[in-house]
């Protein structure tokens, strides 16, 4: 029968005191090789975005590395600048600990409203438009990333992590594109309507 990688790791382990500490040793430090590779992205990936999503929006990101590993957690939000309903883009993950699963979600304040669109308007027009997703209590819309982004902290995800540059486009490209199809719905200017 084939052996999974996780079976010859516990077999590795199994050999002798030295090989066991080391494999327990790694198991350890895995959250936080996770958090700091996701929290280096962030830091790259925020002045991305900020240049894509042009003067209109504001980018923060959450510095705390802490706040990776927990369950819900929210890395980095674009807000929409001179608004009052805190109109935002997440970029998240849910699970606790890793590997996580990483969403964008669109969320404003409570009671928000878009003129004469609902929330519900606003879920329908980028559920049909934009991605296929869903919407929840505090979600006027979100949608979990595909494969190969559809994880933080497997194996694969961390390589790309570690290198940076595709996680960096696609990351930027897909928060863009949703910052775009939110602001043609809510009848806003985009930045590539902009003249250049």
């Amino acid at each position: 029968m084939p052996q999974t990688e996780s079976d010859a790791i516990v077999e590795y382990a199994l050999r002798g005191p030295e090989q066991l500490e080391l494999v327990a040793l790694t198991c350890q430090a895995y959250d936080q090789l996770c958090a700091t590779l996701y929290s280096r992205f962030l830091t790259a990936l925020a002045p991305v975005v900020r240049k894509r999503l042009g003067s209109e929006w504001s980018v923060q990101i959450w510095p705390d590395t802490t706040d990776i590993s927990k369950r819900w957690a929210i890395f980095l939000s674009a807000r929409r600048a001179n608004r009052t309903d805190d109109l935002r883009i997440d970029l998240g993950a849910d699970e606790r600990r890793f590997p996580k699963l990483p969403y964008l979600a669109i969320r404003a304040t409570e009671g928000s409203t878009f003129g004469s669109l609902t929330k519900s308007d606003v879920f329908s027009k980028l559920n049909t438009t934009h991605r296929r997703g869903g919407t929840s209590e505090v979600s006027i819309w979100y949608w979990y990333f595909p494969p190969p982004f559809k994880y933080i902290g497997e194996v694969n995800d961390l390589k790309q992590l570690l290198e940076l540059t595709e996680c960096l486009d696609y990351y930027g490209r897909e928060i863009e594109a949703t910052a775009q199809v939110l602001e043609q719905t809510l009848g806003f200017r985009t930045p590539s309507s902009e003249p250049a």
